[in-house]
């Protein structure tokens, strides 16, 4: 007797739940997330003023925390440095 196909795969724990809830999860709580640090850096200049970081010294701030957010968007394009004497 055969079965017809179903859109959902069992899963290993035998409950049948589709895999695609957990990807919608994931995406929503990733939205959430996302928004959540844009309105934080929206605010960052106005809580360091309140912090008393000078005026002259807010951008630098602002790039460190930034820079810090998302480690891996470091230049990809720049040679490595290498320790010692150069032309080795």
């Amino acid at each position: 007797m055969s079965h017809p196909a179903t859109l959902t795969s069992p899963s290993p724990t035998g409950n049948g739940q589709d895999w695609r809830i957990l990807v919608a999860v994931f995406w929503v709580t990733s939205m959430v997330e996302g928004l959540g640090v844009s309105q934080i850096f929206a605010l960052l200049p106005t809580y360091l003023r309140e912090m008393g970081v000078p005026d002259s010294e807010r951008p630098a701030f602002i790039g460190i925390f930034s820079a810090a957010q998302q480690p891996g968007s470091a230049p990809r394009h720049l040679p490595a440095r290498r320790p010692g004497p150069p032309g080795l």
